[in-house]
């Protein structure tokens, strides 16, 4: 699938971090600022060489995903009074990564600052996004009663 967003069309996020040694203050990624701006740009990266981190692959066994490609230039989006394309609200929210897909095809892939399906990123809220999807689908299977007390389902909770 031919990637609608590219570096080329996208300016990199972050001016450039931690390319020297020592980085000069206002370049260094530390602990104290790798979560803020400009340094999380690089820090999102570079997550495992500032703390104990843990790489998760893909299960060998997966398969990849069908692709059909699906033309997003309609997509709009108001912010502020402001009405946004999809290419103007990626880079105004400074999105490395955005992933569609529908019914279970891939249909929409971007990639900047650095990123690539193979490139390692830190996925901080993502993850409860996730969690939220996967519950939705136990929930709809019927195996998960939501108006219980979580501490019924999970007594560790207490």
């Amino acid at each position: 699938m031919s990637r609608p967003a590219t570096e080329a069309r996208f300016p990199t996020h972050s001016p450039t971090m931690m390319h020297t040694f020592p980085p000069p203050p206002n370049q260094q990624v530390t602990l104290a600022n790798w979560r803020t701006a400009p340094f999380n740009r690089w820090a999102f990266n570079h997550v495992s060489e500032l703390v104990p981190s843990a790489l998760i692959g893909a299960n060998p066994a997966t398969a990849p995903l069908e692709t059909v490609h699906q033309d997003l230039r309609g997509f709009a989006i108001r912010v502020g009074g402001e009405t946004l394309n999809l290419d103007q609200w990626l880079v105004r929210t400074f999105t490395d990564s955005l992933v569609v897909l529908k019914n279970g095809k891939l249909v929409h892939e971007f990639y900047a600052n650095g990123q690539s399906p193979a490139v390692p990123h830190i996925w901080m809220s993502v993850s409860k996004s996730i969690l939220g999807l996967m519950a939705g689908i136990v929930v709809d299977r019927s195996g998960l009663e939501v108006d219980r007390p979580i501490v019924e389902l999970i007594p560790e909770a207490r």
